[in-house]
């Protein structure tokens, strides 16, 4: 939306931007993330971390913090009011508290709390690199490639590819929506030269190419890692293999 109010100047995109941005900047608060209690990482039991459980709606939820952060930052990059930047510093500070010692951050598979799910990951990824683009705050460059180098490392198949969830029946194979985590990847790239990381991105691009299953949301979060494999070489290295 923010987009095409700077493509067409259009005020009523400009207008929803700000409301969807009011909204999410309420998020953390409204649910109650400051009042989980300190040893939550360690009592995965308390119900109040189940989605499903009736009365505790999301009161543990990576991909709702992710985007609420996400939300804030397209808002603050159109109107970069102190207020908002000082919201967006405390949802770093509860995803920071959420990330395990490992990059993690948990789900719930069933009755089973202890591992991840790729895709909720790009959520708070994304959000946090447009927080460190935006304001500067290390804490949020710190977790960004924390949680990068986690899920290149410790969630991706013997060939490389990343998988959809953390768990036995979900670690097998690869997943397409775990493209959303390539703007927040080419970052941690960027600043850390980890080749892991590299290597998980290019191996889901080519998985993607040769199964010859492109949809569009694919291609704006595709477009963020190809300069980043144009300069590395891997470009000119698979168009010599099609050759």
């Amino acid at each position: 939306m923010l987009d095409f109010y700077y493509l067409t100047g259009y005020r009523r995109a400009l207008e929803t931007v700000e409301l969807t941005g009011r909204f999410c900047a309420g998020t953390r608060q409204r649910v109650g993330w400051d009042n989980m209690p300190a040893n939550f990482r360690d009592d995965w039991e308390d119900p109040r971390l189940d989605m499903t459980v009736e009365g505790y709606p999301d009161w543990y939820s990576i991909r709702r913090a992710g985007w609420a952060l996400t939300g804030m930052t397209d808002l603050y990059e159109a109107n970069p009011d102190p207020a908002l930047g000082q919201e967006i510093r405390a949802m770093i500070r509860v995803l920071g508290r959420w990330q395990d010692a490992d990059g993690r951050w948990r789900s719930r598979f069933g009755s089973f709390m202890r591992s991840a799910e790729v895709f909720m990951h790009a959520a708070a990824l994304n959000g946090l690199v447009r927080a460190y683009e935006l304001i500067g705050d290390p804490a949020a460059k710190e977790l960004c490639i924390r949680g990068c180098r986690f899920i290149s490392t410790k969630t991706v198949t013997r060939d490389g590819l990343m998988y959809y969830k953390e768990s036995p029946v979900n670690n097998t194979g690869p997943a397409s929506s775990n493209i959303l985590a390539f703007r927040p990847k080419v970052f941690a790239y960027e600043q850390t030269g980890d080749p892991a990381i590299l290597q998980a991105m290019w191996r889901l691009f080519r998985w993607h190419l040769e199964r010859e299953e492109i949809k569009g949301f694919m291609v704006h979060h595709a477009l963020w890692a190809l300069p980043t494999f144009h300069k590395a070489g891997l470009l000119d290295v698979w168009k010599n293999e099609e050759i």
